[in-house]
């Protein structure tokens, strides 16, 4: 599977690409995805069989061209109709790019942008949140960047809700 999402694609992790094997090893291996994003991203990115669109709980790689820049997750909120978590994080030589040139978005900020976006395009998903540890400001920072807007905070496991919702002219009477 491969879907353009504007400037980036999402792809399926192939057990068989020896890029992607390496890929996934390094992101495993950076300390600031094990400390922020998940503690168990070999697990969090495997195969998954005969699939032509995105499904829930299941992680995907970005791609910008032939390069493979960060990967995504996601996943509904509990009891929250319509409501998808998007987890994401940028390859340690991607990270940061927009900070050497200004006029440039950096990947994360495309990233979640352009996911944002595409889930948009699935039925009955109407927002789109993100759960940032507090100490995250690099993720803090391209939320909003991408015009991801505060909404709460959850005490108990240390992270700020940030979300898009789908215009309300997007929805159908």
């Amino acid at each position: 599977m491969n879907i353009v999402i504007g400037n980036l694609s999402i792809t399926d992790f192939c057990s068989q690409n020896i890029e992607h094997i390496k890929f996934r090893k390094e992101l495993a291996l950076d300390e600031l995805i094990y400390e922020f994003v998940s503690i168990d991203v070999e697990k969090d990115l495997h195969e998954v069989e005969n699939q032509d669109h995105l499904t829930l709980k299941n992680s995907y790689i970005i791609q910008d061209h032939d390069k493979l820049v960060g990967y995504i997750y996601i996943e509904e909120v509990q009891q929250q109709d319509g409501v998808l978590e998007l987890r994401y994080a940028v390859h340690p030589k991607y990270r940061r790019l927009g900070y050497l040139n200004p006029n440039k978005k950096g990947y994360g900020q495309q990233i979640l942008e352009e996911c944002g976006n595409y889930l948009f395009t699935i039925d009955g998903v109407r927002k789109v949140e993100l759960h940032i540890r507090k100490d995250n400001e690099a993720s803090i920072g391209c939320a909003k960047k991408a015009k991801y807007k505060k909404i709460g905070t959850n005490e108990d496991y240390y992270y700020d809700i940030y979300s898009i919702q789908k215009e309300e002219n997007d929805y159908e009477d």
